[in-house]
Parts: structure tokens; C-alpha cells; sequence
């Protein structure tokens, strides 16, 4: 599994291989799946450490488990890096195209506190 930021890396330079391979306004198809979140619960410090703390001085996060602080750092993380895909995509595609995005998840994580 790569982390998200990976992911997002990886489907900009697919984009690009993309462009560089079409003919003129051939459609392009980019599909982009991300792996986060997911066990073991691993975010990057900078989503992680602000989450536990959460959980320690924030009553409404004081019986969070620490996967469930984690849970909600990685999706943090993850939001984070599908904005940057979306935006390195819009600057690429320009104004003037037409562009859809579409979204789908899977299973997830039965986690009803979560949801």
C-alpha cells in the first residue's frame, strides 16, 4: 500500500504520460485509487500528532481509541491529497476543457463511530 501523497504523485505523472501520449482532444481517462485509510492507522506527524493531542485536551474526542484519532487523521491526509490531485489535474486540463470527476469508495471501515 503507498501512503496518499504517493498515490497522488503517482496519478499527476500518469496524467502526464497521459498527455503526452493523446492525439489532440482524444478523451483521457485517469482512474486514481487511494489505499488510506486503512490498518494500521499510519498517518504523516503532521495529521497524526494534532489528532492525539485532540484526544487528550478535547472532551468531545476523550474516548476516541487511538485508532479512531488515527482513522481521523489519515482521512485528513487523504482529503488533503485528493484536493491536491484535483487541483494539479485543473491546472493541467486548463479552463477551456471539459472535465468530470467522479468519485467512488470502497468497503471502508465498519467503524460506526466513525461514519
Amino acid at each position: 500500500d503507498l501512503p496518499a501523497d504517493a498515490v497522488t504523485d503517482a496519478g499527476l505523472r500518469v496524467w502526464d504520460a497521459l498527455e503526452a501520449a493523446a492525439a489532440g482532444d482524444a478523451p483521457r481517462f485517469l482512474w486514481v485509487h487511494y489505499f488510506d485509510p486503512h490498518q494500521p492507522y499510519n498517518p504523516p506527524l503532521e495529521f497524526g500528532r494534532p489528532w492525539l493531542e485532540r484526544g487528550r485536551e478535547d472532551p468531545a474526542f476523550a474516548d476516541c481509541s487511538r485508532d479512531e484519532l488515527l482513522y481521523r487523521a489519515e482521512i485528513e491526509f487523504m482529503d488533503r491529497e485528493i484536493g491536491r490531485l484535483l487541483d494539479g489535474l485543473a491546472k493541467r486540463i486548463g479552463g477551456g476543457a471539459r472535465r468530470d470527476a467522479q468519485r467512488d469508495r470502497d468497503h471502508g471501515d465498519p467503524n460506526p463511530r466513525i461514519a
